[in-house]
């Protein structure tokens, strides 16, 4: 009541009023709500299209980007590869030059007879020639570790040719020497193809020198043995 007349008083003063405030207060039991789900109601959500279109996009960018980068990874490890394969010349030159020497050791051997100066010089050839040859087989099997990979590598590169070498030239002998009973042995090979034999063993035992404390002493005692062997 007392509200009242003050405020009948000030409005008869010309006191400006402040503004009603009108409040609603909410139901004890009242539940909120929920805010309308455009998918449910059948309108466009434009928003919503645009947010699955940006993800999309992202996600196909960053695809592109994962593939690029894959593509240049591969053309990287392909040109480290085409780089670490590259051939040595030093070593090229040096298996040509034997070659070459071997050519002539054996062009020089039918003229032992008639010339010494021949005869001197197959006999210099051969004191170094074939052991070059040795030393760089020698070098270039070091990593050979009797994995299945570099054992059928083995197989296919010199076993298999020096059995099938071995067969022609025994074969040939027989044809050529009028000699039909020439046996074919794979355990007594024929000049031509020894190095092919003895390159495999080589290879093979690689990882029984490696466990040697003094190869090389050992390798010359065993090649003195054999040189004094009547069957060598």
């Amino acid at each position: 009541m007392s509200e009242t007349l003050h405020t009948a008083s000030r409005a008869g003063a010309g006191v400006p009023l402040p503004p009603a405030e009108t409040a609603y207060a909410p139901a004890p039991n009242a539940v909120p709500t929920p805010a309308p789900n455009p998918a449910e109601s059948g309108r466009p959500d434009p928003q919503g299209r645009r947010g699955r279109h940006g993800r999309q996009d992202k996600q196909g960018k960053r695809g592109k980007q994962g593939e690029q980068a894959n593509q240049a990874n591969q053309v990287k490890q392909a040109d480290q590869g085409a780089q670490g394969k590259q051939r040595d010349a030093f070593f090229d030159n040096a298996k040509y030059l034997a070659i070459v020497l071997v050519a002539m050791g054996h062009a020089w051997e039918p003229l032992r007879a008639d010339s010494r100066a021949a005869a001197a010089l197959y006999i210099a050839v051969y004191t170094f020639h074939m052991p070059a040859f040795i030393i760089i087989s020698g070098y270039f099997s070091r990593s050979f570790d009797a994995s299945p990979n570099r054992l059928k590598r083995l197989v296919t590169g010199v076993a298999v040719p020096y059995v099938i070498f071995e067969v022609v030239y025994s074969l040939f002998k027989r044809v050529a020497n009028d000699d039909p009973t020439h046996p074919i042995s794979l355990l007594d090979p024929w000049y031509l193809v020894w190095f092919l034999g003895a390159l495999f063993i080589w290879r093979l035992t690689t990882p029984l020198w490696k466990l040697v404390r003094w190869p090389l002493p050992l390798a010359l005692a065993i090649a003195v043995l054999a040189s004094v062997s009547p069957d060598i």
